[in-house]
């Protein structure tokens, strides 16, 4: 069973948020895993910084890991009040979520949630 510490957060660009919260997370970027590496259904790892609008950039991760303490930590890391202060509304939903992940097994029993934490209002679609 894997500890997926995923997470979708937006900050202006004039906070460096975005670049804090991709440098805080290459170590666990270093120590997750690929699942189904190389095959038809591979879900990569991914700890990226992405502009989001001219004033704003985003932050995205995906960390399959091995240790459920590591997840945790990512997730505490990433939940902390001080990083939530900086998010910027009207992007949509900010979230972090730290769950339990079986997509690397042969019997599959489901992922389940540990921790989500979420901000904002979803975007509307015309």
């Amino acid at each position: 069973m894997l500890h997926r510490a995923r997470a979708r957060l937006v900050f202006s660009k004039s906070s460096g948020m975005a670049q804090w919260c991709k440098d805080q997370m290459t170590v666990r970027h270093d120590q997750a895993v690929y699942i189904n590496e190389n095959e038809d259904n591979e879900e990569p790892k991914y700890n990226i910084k992405q502009e989001y609008d001219t004033d704003n950039d985003e932050f995205k991760c995906d960390l399959p890991l091995l240790d459920e303490s590591h997840a945790q930590d990512a997730y505490n890391t990433l939940t902390d009040a001080s990083v939530w202060s900086y998010l910027v509304d009207g992007v949509g939903v900010n979230w972090v979520e730290h769950h339990t992940c079986d997509h690397d097994e042969a019997v599959r029993s489901d992922c389940v949630t540990q921790s989500r934490k979420e901000y904002g209002e979803p975007l509307e679609t015309i």
